[in-house]
C-alpha cells in the first residue's frame, strides 16, 4: 500500500483526542480482506466493517482514486431496485453498467410473475432472478 494512501486512511480514522489510530482501522483491514476475496457492494462492506455509510463511501472513494478497487459487477439492491456497483480489489477495467429494461421486457417479466403467482410460487423474486 502506498504511503500516501496509508496517510490518508490514517487521517480518516485518526482520533485527535488520544492521538491513536482508532478501532476503525480494524474495520479498514476487514474491508480490504473482504474485497480481496469476493466482490461486495457498499452496503455489504458497511455490514462487514461496521463503519457508517458516510465513512464507507469516503473510504471507497479514496480507494477508487488510488486505483486499488474496481467495479467487478453490478447487483440490484432488490428485485426492482437500482443497480449498485460491487467492488473488488485490483486495478482492472470497470464492468459496464447494465442498461435499463425495455418496456417489452418489463411487460414480459410482469406476465411471468403473474403466472408464477397463480401457480402458488411464494417467492417470485427468486424464481425470476436470472431474467
Amino acid at each position: 500500500m502506498s504511503t500516501t494512501l496509508t496517510h490518508d486512511v490514517a487521517k480518516l480514522f485518526h482520533n485527535k483526542r488520544t492521538r491513536q489510530i482508532s478501532a476503525s482501522m480494524v474495520a479498514f483491514v476487514e474491508v480490504v480482506k473482504a474485497l480481496s476475496k469476493h466482490a461486495h457492494t457498499r452496503m455489504e462492506l458497511r455490514e462487514v466493517s461496521g463503519l457508517s455509510n458516510g465513512t464507507t463511501v469516503e473510504l471507497l472513494r479514496l480507494m477508487r482514486t488510488r486505483n486499488l478497487i474496481f467495479i467487478k459487477k453490478w447487483k440490484r439492491t432488490s428485485e426492482r431496485g437500482n443497480w449498485m456497483e460491487a467492488f473488488m480489489l485490483g486495478d482492472e477495467e470497470d464492468a459496464p453498467k447494465p442498461k435499463p429494461l425495455t418496456l417489452r421486457q418489463v411487460k414480459e417479466r410482469y406476465k411471468i410473475k403473474q403466472r408464477l403467482a397463480q401457480q402458488g410460487v411464494r417467492n417470485v423474486a427468486e424464481a425470476t432472478e436470472g431474467e
